[in-house]
């Protein structure tokens, strides 16, 4: 998940999609919808950058909920995010 984070948010590396999501990964789209829009927030902010601090996971699965298909697991999860208001 740190690879996929770290290559396809922040450095925009279109090979990880096919290396660590299924290609049956998600509902309407897929894989390729998830693609644009990684590549879409990244092109929308410049210095668009995800640090993961935590994760949850289960085997090699990581689960934060039901997400394009994928049963959420019913533990809990905190999510910490920063909105910056730009102008």
């Amino acid at each position: 998940m740190r690879d996929f984070v770290g290559r396809a948010w922040n450095a925009g590396d279109e090979s990880v999609f096919e290396k660590h999501l299924a290609p049956d990964f998600g509902g309407a789209g897929g894989r390729e919808r998830f693609k644009d829009v990684i590549l879409g927030f990244r092109a929308a902010f410049a210095e668009f950058h995800l640090d993961v601090h935590e994760m949850v996971g289960v085997a090699d699965r990581v689960v934060r909920g039901q997400l394009m298909g994928v049963e959420p697991t019913g533990r809990a999860v905190d999510r910490l995010g920063v909105l910056q208001r730009l102008g």
